[in-house]
């Protein structure tokens, strides 16, 4: 499986914001629109608030790079271009456990 760590730095006004669009269009997008994003994990740092991690496993890098390629990336592109310091620190690698037959596609609650 094909994975990402993102660090998103926000602006602290902007926080809540974000997390509505990166929950609504970003994680429940993906998961809800793309068969090969198996999980979109959003977290947000105790020690710095203004800190948000992503946690993304696709079944191949192909997945991937579709997921880039969504309509509702471009929205959540679009909506959250004035709420980050900068860029973002993204890890990317393969997964290495559980094993790729041991994957599962993460539900989402409503």
């Amino acid at each position: 499986m094909y994975a990402l760590f993102v660090k998103v730095n926000l602006k602290p006004e902007c926080v809540e914001a974000y997390l509505a669009a990166v929950i609504a269009l970003d994680a429940r997008g993906s998961l809800g629109n793309e068969t090969g994003c198996l999980r979109f994990d959003v977290i947000r740092d105790e020690a710095d608030p203004s800190r948000i991690y992503l946690y993304e496993v696709y079944a191949d890098k192909a997945a991937f790079e579709a997921h880039g390629q969504t309509a509702h990336i471009a929205r959540f592109r679009e909506t959250i271009k004035d709420m980050v310091t900068g860029p973002s620190d993204i890890v990317r690698g393969w997964s290495q456990f559980p094993p790729d037959a041991e994957w599962r596609k993460q539900e989402i609650g409503g």
